[in-house]
């Protein structure tokens, strides 16, 4: 995989995100564009940074059920003071 320097906030679209790869479309600090290819455990970080500039966080990703069960675990921590 060759190195170039760029920036998370210059991605300009996202290809073939899925859990196992995904390739990424982006310029460099000089306005040039390249591809770059995750696998595995790179690809879902590359799709996890793409979320967030999307404004999409981690949580909603998860169902509503899930969602609650991890919002009044927080609050019983927080109620015990272990949050």
């Amino acid at each position: 995989m060759k190195k170039k320097a760029a920036s998370p906030f210059q991605v300009s679209a996202a290809t073939s995100c899925a859990p196992q790869f995904v390739t990424i479309k982006a310029q460099n600090a000089k306005g040039e564009s390249f591809e770059i290819r995750g696998e595995d455990l790179l690809a879902r970080a590359f799709c996890h940074e793409i979320d967030h500039l999307n404004g999409v966080l981690f949580i909603q990703h998860l169902s509503m059920l899930k969602r609650d069960l991890i919002k009044r675990k927080i609050k019983k921590l927080r109620k015990q003071g272990e949050w």
